[in-house]
């Protein structure tokens, strides 16, 4: 393979002396690389999308049906009685009058016998406030104090026996299991404001459920 190319050079050489030598001769030509032309690619022309405006959505609202008005309707209402009251020269009103105290009513439901100790607020012989009992040589009130067994009632009365007509009381109570102390040192009260009655109404409360 070596000596086949160095043959090739060297008659490719004694050629190229021989072309040289003669004035006319020219040598031959060169090989070139073919030139080669690539047609031009145009872009592709992009046109505007068309727009198709979207077709009107018609609402047709259904037809409003408005009732007639209907007759107005008349009611004949029965005439009240007539109420006749009579006054009370006391009273100074309308016959009724106006209370600002109320029995205490008191109910045991906690199905044991209940301890009550109670004091409540009147007017001494001077019209002034105090509480009673009134207040022993220790200068210490001593409750009244009763004893209700299961399901009963009891309304709170003075020493003597008499129902008492009062407008604030401390009351307290207890039973072997329980014991109720908020109203101990704390008002309850029966009476807010006057209210109109013919006589004293009852404040009913209740210990246990």
């Amino acid at each position: 393979m070596k000596k086949l190319f160095a043959t090739c050079a060297a008659i490719s050489l004694l050629g190229t002396l021989f072309f040289a030598a003669s004035g006319n001769a020219k040598p031959p030509p060169q090989w070139q690389k073919p030139i080669i032309i690539l047609p031009q690619v145009q872009p592709p022309v992009l046109y505007p999308p068309i727009y198709y405006p979207p077709k009107p959505v018609i609402i047709v609202p259904p037809p409003v049906i408005v009732p007639p008005p209907s007759p107005p309707v008349v009611l004949t209402l029965p005439s009240a009685p007539t109420v006749i009251v009579s006054s009370d020269p006391a009273s100074g009103n309308d016959g009724t009058a106006m209370q600002t105290k109320k029995y205490l009513q008191v109910k045991n439901n906690t199905g044991s016998r209940l301890e009550i100790c109670a004091m409540y607020l009147s007017a001494n012989d001077k019209g002034k406030s105090v509480w009673l009992p009134e207040a022993d040589e220790d200068g210490e009130n001593q409750p009244v104090t009763a004893t209700v067994e299961p399901g009963q009632t009891y309304t709170l009365a003075a020493s003597d026996g008499t129902k008492v007509l009062t407008s604030r009381v401390h009351i307290w109570a207890k039973t072997d299991a329980k014991q109720w102390m908020k109203y101990q040192n704390e008002d309850l009260v029966l009476v807010d404001k006057p209210y109109r009655s013919a006589k004293p109404a009852v404040y009913a409360m209740q210990f246990g459920q």
